[in-house]
């Protein structure tokens, strides 16, 4: 069992070529129900997640840093323990290296969800009205490491995604209670959808065109020392684009992942965790045209419980 949830990981993350920065929420998943103790009514419970990532060999080093935030706010609970209303915000930051003291930002993206959960015995439903946006910073001047390069111009892409999201987060499996798997699945569909850049040098693989995803995350936990874990965690998300012939597209799905392995340390009320990282890109979103790009990487994540 704990073998095969391992390899079930490393496949599923493998497979795949990915885009990440557009996804700031992609690195833990809050399952307020799972604590059935808490209050109902109006603001239960808030839920964190901020990390700093390290990255190396990504194109043109635009990946050195990585930074993101995830904030889940559990608006109302129902008496009934069954039932929760929440806010998901996410921010992503990354910087390249190559001057302002080895941290220039470089692009930001936003994620924002409202959601309503629904527990069903131990499995969660999500109904989500989703957004999310990526956005330039500091485009004025070059990327490095020179601060003025003759007939420069500056570039911009933006991007917008907004659409419905339903995911079921399913209850922790547990073996000889050493070993504890978790995983989420789901799709959304986007009603509207944005690439803007300039210059606008091409066309293909426009996010204009992507119609919808379907994702899914999975996390395998191994008792260690104490009450620490080792784990390993993937996420995957297939991205759905339809092409005409305004907007080609280099495939009918893009993949997207993003495969972790590392300690979790907890404490009173939350955990530190510390992990190696890879992410794949088919369009690293830093430049006009699309991208692609790879990044491995060691970080630092602080999270409150309940989540994976």
């Amino acid at each position: 069992m704990r073998r095969s949830a391992i390899v079930f990981v490393l496949a599923a993350c493998a497979s795949s070529a990915a885009q990440g920065q557009m996804f700031a929420a992609r690195s833990v998943i809050a399952v307020p129900l799972d604590d059935t103790s808490k209050v109902s009514g109006f603001l239960p419970a808030f839920y964190y997640a901020a990390e700093l990532q390290r990255g190396w060999q990504s194109a043109g080093d635009d990946r050195a840093w990585d930074a993101r935030f995830v904030g889940t706010i559990e608006m109302w609970r129902s008496k009934s323990q069954r039932t929760s209303f929440v806010i998901i915000s996410g921010d992503e930051m990354v910087a390249n290296d190559r001057k302002d003291g080895g941290f220039n930002p470089r692009g930001i993206s936003w994620e924002l969800d409202g959601a309503v959960v629904q527990r069903f015995r131990a499995t969660a439903l999500e109904l989500a009205i989703v957004h999310y946006c990526r956005h330039e910073i500091d485009n004025v001047d070059p990327p490095g490491p020179a601060y003025y390069v003759p007939g420069y111009t500056p570039t911009e892409r933006t991007i917008s995604l907004n659409g419905f999201r339903l995911q079921v987060m399913a209850p922790q499996v547990s073996w000889r209670g050493q070993t504890h798997v978790r995983a989420a699945f789901g799709g959304e569909v986007f009603g509207h959808a944005w690439d803007g850049r300039n210059p606008k040098t091409s066309v293909v693989n426009s996010w204009s065109q992507a119609r919808g995803a379907g994702r899914l995350v999975l996390r395998v936990d191994q008792n260690f020392i104490g009450r620490s874990t080792l784990f390993a965690r993937g996420f995957g998300l297939g991205m759905l684009f339809r092409e005409d012939e305004n907007a080609p597209v280099v495939a009918g799905m893009q993949s997207v992942h993003r495969f972790e392995v590392g300690i979790h340390l907890p404490g009173s009320a939350g955990a530190l965790e510390l992990y190696g990282a890879t992410e794949h890109t088919f369009d690293d979103l830093n430049t006009p045209a699309p991208r692609p790009s790879r990044v491995t990487g060691i970080g630092l994540r602080l999270t409150a419980r309940d989540q994976f």
